[in-house]
């Protein structure tokens, strides 16, 4: 939630010192959390770890290229840092639904 919640503060900073902090703890979060997601991601088919570890990769840089170009088109429309954040706090809600739905969440029972 504190990856989200930076987003949603993010457009509302009143210096590039604020923005520069809030970015470099957003992407701190997303950077720590990634082996995470790659672990449980991995452990969910322990024979294909490198088939999943390709795929992952793939789709984070397909996600970037989305992001790139829809980036630009959000900066030109709308004002400041809104559209961005808006895309992005959509996004990472959208994952977290369909992680939850596939049971990631879930603590595991003995």
């Amino acid at each position: 939630m504190l990856f989200i919640t930076g987003y949603i503060v993010l457009p509302f900073s009143t210096s590039i010192i604020m923005v520069t902090v809030i970015l470099a703890l957003i992407y701190f979060i997303g950077d720590a959390i990634f082996p995470l997601f790659m672990s449980t991601l991995q452990a969910r088919t322990p024979q294909a770890r490198g088939s999943m570890s390709s795929l992952t990769n793939a789709a984070m840089y397909l996600g970037e290229a989305i992001g790139g170009m829809f980036g630009g088109l959000l900066i030109n429309n709308f004002t400041g840092f809104f559209g961005i954040s808006f895309f992005t706090v959509s996004g990472v809600l959208l994952a977290m639904l369909l992680y939850a739905q596939q049971g990631y969440f879930k603590q595991k029972t003995k």
